[in-house]
């Protein structure tokens, strides 16, 4: 489960993913999926909205977990809001 030292980690570099002046920096494809992994939607919904391949987002999903320090999509969630406050 999701816990401090994650989120510790995140805070300092993962994945290619450094913060800059305390913010993480994602690329911007990284970005729109967060947001929409944030809003409970599934990687079809993503896909679509996106107009990517779904296997392309899970390949996102899987680098943003391996940024924040995560293994699923409710710590990720979680993780990011307690890196934004």
């Amino acid at each position: 489960m999701y816990n401090q030292a994650s989120s510790q980690f995140a805070r300092r570099f993962v994945g290619g993913a450094f913060l800059n002046q305390g913010r993480l920096a994602l690329t911007s494809r990284q970005v729109d999926i967060l947001a929409l992994v944030c809003q409970g939607k599934r990687n079809k919904e993503i896909a679509y909205q996106l107009g990517l391949a779904e296997r392309t987002v899970k390949s996102h999903i899987r680098e943003l977990f391996l940024i924040f320090g995560v293994s699923n999509r409710t710590e990720l969630v979680l993780a990011y809001k307690d890196l934004r406050g």
